[in-house]
């Protein structure tokens, strides 16, 4: 038992070794605005870190996540918000020569029916699978420990020209008494049809009305029929009664917010 627990230490290091040379160039998140029947192209820079000949797979899902933590990963063209049919990449696999990058092309045509509105999106996946042709000087058994490696997601959506309607909304409100700090989390849904992005702040207030000032929470960046969970701390406040607006400044005047008035 303890040389099989060593094996799997030793096959875990290799693959963690290699994979982590491979790494993509650029942004995870690629949005890009288009109308009904337009096509754009862009590229994603794979770059090899390391000393060995990497082939390199590129595929597609459709991605959503929740607030409980959950990341699904779909087949493309499942989601309703998918655009995973509409992009087409050069090739699907390429070979990225160690201390190199390559560029690989890709061009979304966007459906010419106008009923379409607000963002849509799908995930790539950038897989390293390196094998024996590429790197004749790997052991069978080193080649085998490479058949499972780390993969980036690079995610490209393309927004509608300028329609759709944004919305948020707060639910699962827990106000927590017993930490040091005083803190509320929640969750936030986009029940819109673009791309929620901006500042996450509360206003809080005494009972009587005074203002007594604004706390900072994590930026929110949330697409159309996902949800995540974030909180706001109050290191400042003393135990009583307030009223709180928590509120998402996601720009253009449009503020998303819930009252609550918790007793600390």
């Amino acid at each position: 038992m303890k040389r099989t627990q060593l094996v799997l230490v030793l096959i875990f290091t290799i693959a963690t070794m290699v994979s982590a040379s491979i790494a993509v160039q650029g942004d995870l998140f690629v949005k890009t605005t288009a109308l009904p029947g337009e096509s754009y192209t862009g590229t994603v820079q794979i770059a090899n870190q390391g000393t060995r000949n990497e082939r390199v797979q590129i595929s597609q899902a459709d991605y959503l996540y929740d607030d409980a933590g959950n990341n699904y990963f779909n087949p493309p063209g499942t989601d309703v918000r998918s655009n995973a049919s509409w992009i087409t990449f050069e090739k699907d696999v390429v070979v990225v020569p160690p201390e190199k990058s390559v560029k690989v092309p890709y061009t979304v045509r966007v459906p010419a029916d106008s009923s379409r509105t607000g963002i849509y999106w799908s995930i790539v996946f950038i897989e390293a699978i390196t094998d024996s042709l590429l790197n004749p000087e790997l052991k069978e058994d080193e080649v085998a420990a490479l058949s499972i490696n780390y993969r980036y997601g690079v995610q490209i959506a393309t927004q509608i020209g300028e329609t759709g309607t944004p919305a948020l909304t707060f639910r699962d409100i827990h106000i927590d008494k017993e930490q040091e700090v005083k803190t509320i989390t929640f969750s936030i849904e986009n029940t819109g049809q673009t791309l929620a992005t901006g500042d996450l702040y509360a206003l809080v207030y005494s009972k009587t009305g005074a203002f007594l000032g604004r706390f900072e929470g994590r930026r929110v960046s949330t697409l159309p029929g996902t949800s995540i969970r974030r909180s706001v701390s109050f290191p400042d406040l003393e135990s009583g009664s307030y009223r709180i607006q928590l509120l998402a400044d996601i720009g253009q005047d449009k503020i998303f917010g819930v009252l609550v008035s918790p007793t600390f």
